[in-house]
């Protein structure tokens, strides 16, 4: 693969982070765990699943961190028309949190870069056929004064894969 820069100085297109995962939110997990440092234009995130981590501690962790979960059911419908394969389409959400706005803003649109390379090209990445950014948030104005000092964006991951219906 060729490797290219962005305008930050960073290097990708080598080292891809992989998943063999079937479940949308590990699948996210795995691939911002596994991202090479070079991929992130600051020191690397720590990357939780949100039900890993309570939520006081969230709102305590000094330290850049991306939370995965789903916030919404998924769709499963009828795919192929003998039902042999099932379309199965489901959410993911990053909540990045700093105590910096800058560095909130440079950590979303690092892993919307990281994110994108699946948008089309999951072959021998994932089990997905599409992982696509969708939806961007900025919720500092959620925020709850006194109890946070955090500067929160979201990112909404679409996935959509096709399996098996169990149909033989």
């Amino acid at each position: 693969m060729a490797a290219y820069s962005d305008s930050y100085g960073s290097v990708y297109g080598v080292g891809f982070a992989e998943s063999d995962s079937d479940d949308p939110v590990e699948m996210v997990y795995d691939i911002l765990s596994a991202t090479p440092s070079d991929w992130f234009t600051l020191a690397d995130p720590e990357v939780y699943r949100m039900w890993d981590v309570d939520p006081q501690q969230r709102l305590k962790n000094p330290n850049p961190a991306v939370y995965v979960w789903s916030p919404t059911p998924g769709t499963i419908g009828r795919f192929s028309a003998d039902g042999d394969l099932l379309d199965d389409q489901r959410s993911v959400e990053c909540l990045i949190m700093t105590y910096d706005k800058a560095e909130t803003h440079r950590y979303t649109e690092d892993i919307i870069r990281i994110i994108a390379r699946f948008v089309d090209d999951n072959a021998n990445t994932t089990v997905f056929e599409d992982v696509d950014p969708t939806n961007v948030e900025d919720l500092r104005g959620d925020k709850i004064r006194g109890r946070s000092d955090h500067y929160i964006n979201t990112i909404e991951l679409e996935t959509r894969r096709l399996r098996d219906s169990g149909r033989a």
